[in-house]
């Protein structure tokens, strides 16, 4: 199944992520990728980085990184971070984990939404969920003597915030980081920020030139097929390899045709929603 066609089903749907299991919850994070692709090739048309050649040196300096931690993102995470930002109309490829956003004082942003009913409400800015196995999780921290759980006062901010501790789990469970652009926090204590670890980079690369994997990704496993999957393939191996990225022009015409075919498809999506 391609991209194009996944579009008009990619839809992340709502579950109840505490008792999933580790299967449910990969298929829930690798639809939202798909729908990622999907948005971008929708918004973004020939702005989408695909479609642009990018020097190694551009291609090191835009990385996408965690602002806290100056790590950039590699692989499949880096070229999908990057269609996020085209996506949703970011300059930069600056990302922040919300929970170090809240450490570093920052309040999320919200916009005004429209449900299908006309009626207004506060919506959240986008995220990307980035999935990880977790040995380990943090739990509210019960006080013995009331039996609920315990708080704490966050001297920087004033909040009240519940205190929790580790519990290690039995068996790995698949997690996710939520990892929202920089812009879209009031208050954030930006002289925190790191700068982007190019060291991490040039290891990286090393590590792959000396070890058996490629470190490319499988997105048939994922579902993303097509051309979008051959562009997302070559832009990830030239970025491992420290290349210059070039599209073939081929992939420029494929890329546009299957943007054109998103387009319409969630164009009709749009129009059927409202009753046309």
């Amino acid at each position: 199944m391609s991209v194009v066609k996944e579009a008009e089903t990619a839809v992340v749907e709502r579950m109840d992520w505490e008792k999933a299991t580790n299967a449910e919850r990969l298929e829930n994070v690798n639809k939202g990728k798909i729908s990622v692709i999907t948005h971008a090739m929708y918004a973004a048309r020939d702005k989408l980085f695909l479609n642009q050649s990018m020097t190694q040196e551009k291609m090191d300096k835009t990385m996408p990184y965690d602002v806290t931690t100056g790590k950039p993102f590699m692989g499949l995470n880096n070229a999908l971070l990057r269609t996020f930002a085209n996506g949703n109309g970011y300059k930069s490829n600056d990302f922040i984990e919300i929970k170090d956003a809240w450490k570093l004082g920052g309040e999320l942003k919200t916009y005004k939404g429209v449900t299908k009913e006309g009626e207004s409400y506060e919506k959240k800015p986008p995220c990307y969920r980035l999935e990880y196995m977790a040995t380990w999780e943090l739990r509210n921290k019960i006080d013995p003597k009331t039996n609920e759980p315990m708080t704490a006062v966050n001297e920087k901010t004033g909040r009240t915030y519940i205190v929790k501790e580790r519990v290690d789990l039995p068996e790995p469970k698949l997690q996710t980081k939520l990892l929202y652009h920089i812009s879209e926090f009031k208050g954030l204590d930006k002289s925190q920020f790191k700068e982007r670890d190019m060291n991490a980079i040039k290891n990286y690369r090393e590590k792959l030139a000396n070890g058996i994997s490629n470190g490319l990704p499988n997105l048939k496993r994922i579902g993303i097929e097509g051309v979008v999957a051959d562009s997302l393939i070559r832009f990830i191996n030239v970025q491992n390899k420290g290349q210059e990225y070039t599209p073939t022009q081929a992939h420029i015409n494929m890329i546009n045709k299957t943007q054109s075919q998103t387009q319409e498809k969630v164009q009709e999506k749009e129009n059927q929603g409202r009753g046309r």
